[in-house]
């Protein structure tokens, strides 16, 4: 997950959007919250996936919805990977810029 955080900052995501979604407040984030509860919901085939699917939509047209799905999918690779060659430890605290997050267990 770090590796992840550290990739978001270098493109300019704000660092106070990504710590309210590791913190389990992504809908305080923005529309940063929104990919992010967009990308969970789709993972867990969550109810809330279709209205989050129309939201992105909605402010960002069909393009940003299908680059979202692959963000999501493809993001799950690395994690998966990692756990099925015995590297796998769960992520517990993430530094974002110089402050150390504590992950919920929901991210």
């Amino acid at each position: 997950m770090q590796l992840i955080v550290d990739m978001a900052l270098e493109v300019a995501v704000p660092a106070d959007q990504l710590a309210l979604c590791l913190e389990g407040n992504a809908p305080a984030a923005g529309n940063v919250g929104l990919g992010f509860r967009f990308s969970q919901a789709a993972i867990e085939n969550a109810p809330e996936l279709e209205e989050l699917r129309t939201e992105i939509e909605k402010r960002f047209g069909p393009s940003a919805v299908t680059a979202a799905s692959f963000a999501a999918s493809s993001g799950r690779i690395y994690p998966v990977l990692k756990r099925g060659l015995g590297f796998g430890q769960t992520c517990s605290s993430v530094q974002v810029k110089q402050t150390t997050i504590q992950v919920s267990q929901h991210t």
